[in-house]
């Protein structure tokens, strides 16, 4: 059987690197909402604005009809990140990064892992969550912070519902990355954070894919509800 991955934010830096080392004999389901994806023949692009409650019941619906039920997702979607004070969060913007990060996830593993429960042929799901849900936060990062532990929490509680059916489900928290995803910060903040670091660098994606692509493989077959740091030694 060929291993069917989904790939939830797909279009993101770390998630064309995954992309990049997955195997040519897989189908890849890999979501984007603007972005371009690479053209690969294993490879089925699928649009969706995961902050729409419709474009992800829709997105839901495509795979179920169009597509082998995938067994192993990785979820890398999220708001772009921004320190934002407290005094000046809207509601909207909140519910914004709910919706994109976590009620969009629930919403396709209450789809899928039910249904691998019951096919018995296991399963693997990986969240990127953050070091924030391991080592004090940056000020100014409560929607970030708040929306990384929601994962943390669901995912815990999936582990726990899906681990008798060998369904491995666990979570990597990595230090600052350096990709897109920052662009709307100031890049005097990136450097500082790189000067600080005891290896004075941020990640790249070449350190995280690595992890990613265990935690998808049989090598971590009697692993579950696990939050594993990758930072470098920061905050060790």
């Amino acid at each position: 059987m060929k291993d069917v991955y989904l790939i939830l934010g797909a279009s993101s830096d770390l998630g064309l690197a995954l992309l990049e080392e997955l195997p040519q004999d897989s189908v890849i389901l890999a979501h984007s909402h603007k972005s371009p994806l690479p053209s690969k023949p294993n490879l089925h692009p699928l649009k969706a604005d995961l902050s729409s409650l419709q474009e992800v019941q829709g997105l839901i619906e495509n795979i179920k009809a169009n597509h082998p039920t995938p067994h192993k997702i990785v979820h890398l979607a999220h708001p772009k990140y921004a320190y934002t004070r407290l005094k000046d969060i809207s509601p909207q913007a909140l519910q914004h990064g709910f919706n994109t990060s976590v009620q969009s996830f629930f919403l396709i593993l209450q789809a899928f892992l039910p249904t691998l429960a019951r096919q018995k042929q296991g399963g693997k799901v990986v969240s990127l969550l953050s070091s924030v849900t391991h080592n004090v936060p940056p000020k100014h990062t409560s929607i970030y912070t708040t929306l990384k532990y929601a994962l943390l929490g669901f995912m815990r509680s999936m582990a726990s519902d899906y681990k008798e059916h060998n369904i491995q489900i666990n979570c990597l928290s990595p230090s600052m990355i350096e990709t897109k995803f920052l662009e709307g910060i100031d890049p005097k903040i990136v450097q500082m954070t790189a000067d600080a670091h005891p290896l004075k660098r941020n990640a790249t994606p070449k350190d995280i894919v690595p992890m990613l692509l265990f935690l998808l493989s049989s090598g971590s077959d009697y692993m579950t509800g696990l939050n594993i740091p990758i930072s470098g030694g920061l905050g060790f």
